[in-house]
């Protein structure tokens, strides 16, 4: 029987780990809000998930407003995330102008750190808060497990997806709900404790954040059993590929320079999609960090997707999010590992 040394093994999975964390930490320095170049009047804001459409439209606002009030351009970089993961990489040295987070709390720990002067919330009206939220528990007409309140959420055979309170404001926002409910209902703290715990048990994936949550709903095979698109957008473009295996004879009768200038333009499409990217979480911006450094080392925009693909999918099985990975994307990742074993 071999012997392992347990010593060892968890210096080597130290050494990976920091290894992992410093290519992400390049990959964030180079491709998010936190960069410390600036060009001209620039201010960045740090913000949480949801407001990542509402600050594309008011930065033009914002903008126009102060070139006719100052008489100076002005460009706001946006960086997005879970409120809480926000919150921590100001405190670690993100260079942010202005912070926009979903919770109390998470401004509160960056004024700990000396970054905000106390007594912020009452600066401005209504605890210095510009807009409220609250959770609304929606339900589909007639949904297969009758799930009409939070309690039905703890029946057996339910599945969530939701962020990882750790990470995420609007994660904190379901929790608080589901407790409200809770104290409604049962009178006892252990009646309480215990509604939660059931809440819990029956999720399967917990995301940094809410739009995370979103779409990995709508990729996994739960969302594609509830209609979402996403998978059938999936095999229409497999489908399409196919038929297009058939004319690949004509199409390489075509020379480089006549592809080139559509190329390009398929490449500014892709590299529009970095800011989507969740750089919190290392299951979704590895893959994707690889996808994005492979296309140019290997010369293919095919191969760097079929290196994203094959990453995806072993990343997120090592990191137990076995339920968040579509049956399409083990075939993928298995059809290019058959391709680079055998061609």
């Amino acid at each position: 029987m071999k012997t392992i040394n347990i010593s060892k093994l968890n210096n080597k999975i130290k050494t990976i780990k920091a290894v992992g964390m410093a290519c992400m930490t390049l990959s964030v320095f180079f491709l998010s809000g936190c960069a410390n170049k600036r060009d001209g009047l620039t201010i960045t804001n740090v913000s949480y998930d949801p407001t990542r459409e509402f600050y594309e439209e008011y930065n033009d606002i914002f903008a126009d407003y102060y070139m006719n009030h100052y008489g100076k351009q002005i460009r706001v970089i946006q960086s997005h995330g879970g409120s809480g993961s926000q919150a921590r990489s100001v405190v670690e040295g993100c260079n942010a102008d202005v912070v926009t987070l979903a919770l109390e709390h998470d401004i509160t720990l960056i004024e700990n750190t000396g970054l905000i002067a106390a007594g912020w919330k009452d600066e401005y009206d209504k605890d210095s808060a510009p807009y409220t939220s609250t959770i609304v528990f929606l339900v589909r007409k007639g949904n297969p497990f009758g799930i009409k309140d939070w309690d039905d959420l703890t029946a057996g055979g339910v599945e969530i997806i939701t962020p990882d309170p750790k990470s995420s404001g609007g994660a904190c926002w379901n929790f608080l709900a589901a407790l409200s409910f809770a104290e409604e209902k049962y009178t006892d703290e252990s009646s309480k404790k215990e509604f939660l715990r059931k809440l819990y048990s029956n999720v399967s994936v917990l995301d940094s954040g809410a739009r995370g949550s979103t779409t990995t709903f709508v990729e996994s095979s739960s969302g594609v059993a509830e209609g979402g698109r996403t998978g059938l957008s999936s095999v229409v473009t497999g489908f399409l590929f196919l038929i297009a295996i058939i004319f690949a004879p004509v199409f390489t009768t075509i020379p480089g320079f006549a592809t080139a200038p559509a190329l390009i333009f398929v490449g500014f499409l892709m590299v529009s999609a970095v800011v989507e990217i969740d750089f919190n979480d290392l299951t979704e911006s590895i893959p994707a960090y690889l996808c994005l450094i492979c296309m140019p080392l290997m010369y293919s925009i095919s191969e760097g997707i079929a290196v994203g693909v094959i990453s995806y999918v072993i990343v997120n099985l090592v990191a137990g999010k076995a339920k968040k990975i579509t049956p399409l994307m083990y075939v993928l990742a298995l059809l290019f590992i058959l391709k680079y074993i055998f061609l």
